[in-house]
């Protein structure tokens, strides 16, 4: 059964009432590879597709009550174009960069991609270092979880059967704020979006007033562990010290001890752990620097 939801209210009702577990569609890069099995097996009466890409209501992205608020079913182009999230989440905006081809940059949702759960996502490790939220509704109750606790490990979430993911949240910070994404692949710079991350990271930080310290920072690395990951070591060596290469060296050293990289047919351990400060450093930088022309 396939039903094509027109409205969120639509949604949630048709969810609410559902007996079976019900397979969402949106912008369908992830499922269509990931499930397709389940799709082409799926009994007419059990495991019906609700698409809802057609829902208005999550394709907004807009400022409210100092966040951002990014509709589940935006695409990474919609993201590109938007000036707020320009403005207030760079590092989104760069892991939409290159993430995929033109083609799936435009059906590919940010819901989805945080809903795939991939260690490798590349707006997870984005989102994460935002500190973003997301809203979840069942039936008529809406609640909130962060998307660093949301994430379970790989291909796994903190979502219940056919709890639907509505919204990503991303609060504003006021002062000099800069953040930035960084992925490392095994293509050429001009293909990076259609390779998968051997490592990535992203960075969001705030300065104090005369740009000499960093107040607070938030440092996220991808494709090392089961899912993105906090280096909070680095941030507390960063908080409140002045700004330095031999500071920015030190975070950077002190990121490994989070990881938990494999071996997999991109890159071995070894290696992700010998790259991982000089990614650090790569992406520490350009958010201070992002940060010193903020205001």
């Amino acid at each position: 059964m396939y039903i094509l939801a027109r409205s969120l209210k639509e949604a949630t009702e048709f969810l609410f009432a559902a007996s079976e577990r019900v397979i969402i569609l949106a912008g369908g890069t992830d499922l269509m590879v990931f499930n397709r099995d389940l799709i082409a097996q799926a009994e007419p009466r059990k495991n019906p597709i609700l698409d809802i890409s057609r829902v208005a209501e999550m394709r907004n992205i807009r400022l409210e009550n100092h966040q951002l608020a990014i509709g589940s079913v935006v695409t990474y182009r919609d993201v590109l174009l938007s000036r707020p999230v320009q403005r207030y989440g760079l590092a989104l905006v760069e892991a939409s960069q290159r993430t995929g081809s033109t083609q799936i940059r435009n059906v590919g949702t940010l819901g989805g991609n945080v809903v795939n759960a991939s260690p490798a996502g590349d707006a997870l490790t984005a989102l994460i270092a935002l500190n973003g939220e997301v809203e979840i509704v069942y039936g008529q109750e809406y609640y909130r979880q962060n998307i660093e606790t949301f994430l379970k490990g790989p291909k796994k979430t903190g979502l219940p059967e056919n709890h639907l993911v509505t919204r990503l949240l991303v609060p504003i910070y006021q002062g000099y704020v800069g953040s930035s994404f960084y992925k490392l692949v095994n293509r050429a710079s001009s293909q990076h979006g259609l390779a998968i991350s051997v490592v990535s990271a992203a960075a969001v930080v705030r300065l104090s007033k005369d740009k000499s310290h960093i107040e607070r920072a938030r440092l996220v690395l991808g494709a090392v562990a089961p899912t993105p990951v906090r280096a909070r070591q680095s941030e507390e060596i960063l908080q409140e010290r002045p700004i330095s290469r031999d500071l920015i060296k030190e975070a950077a050293l002190a990121a490994v001890q989070v990881i938990a990289p494999i071996d997999d047919i991109r890159a071995t351990a070894t290696y992700r752990r010998e790259v991982v400060p000089a990614i650090v450093e790569n992406v520490l930088n350009h958010a201070i620097r992002k940060a010193t022309r903020s205001s």
